[in-house]
This record gives structure tokens, C-alpha cells and sequence, in this order.
């Protein structure tokens, strides 16, 4: 079983890895169009996350909201 810290791990990487995508999407129209085209079949796509880290040292804590949204042209 994962323990907290790895599920979160996995969380944020997961996010990072759909920011970055659509990072790559708005780069260049060629690369922009590999990708549009690799997921054609894909109408939509969204990812949400909300994390809590806190601070031990300082006992505060920040949510770390974000969400990736996609949609077929």
C-alpha cells in the first residue's frame, strides 16, 4: 500500500506530466498538430487536483489548487 506521501507524489507528477502537455500543445503548430493528432479519438480531457502542504517548522499550510482542461477542436 503507498503511504501519503508517495500518493501525492503521484498526484503532482501526474498533473505536472498533463500541464506539460498542454505546455507542448501551445508550443509550435507542427508540434501542436502531433499532438492533436495523437489523441484524436480523446473529445475531452480534465484533470483537477488540490494538495495540502503544510509546514511542520512553521505550522502553516497552502492548498495548491490547479486544473487542466481540454477539449477536441
Amino acid at each position: 500500500m503507498l503511504t501519503t506521501k508517495e500518493v501525492r507524489l503521484r498526484r503532482l507528477t501526474l498533473a505536472a506530466l498533463v500541464g506539460v502537455g498542454f505546455l507542448v500543445a501551445a508550443s509550435p503548430r507542427k508540434t501542436f498538430n502531433a499532438v492533436i493528432n495523437r489523441y484524436a479519438g480523446i473529445s475531452s480531457l480534465k484533470a483537477s487536483f488540490e494538495e495540502r502542504i503544510c509546514s511542520k517548522k512553521d505550522g502553516t499550510c497552502q492548498i495548491l489548487k490547479g486544473t487542466f482542461t481540454y477539449a477536441s477542436p
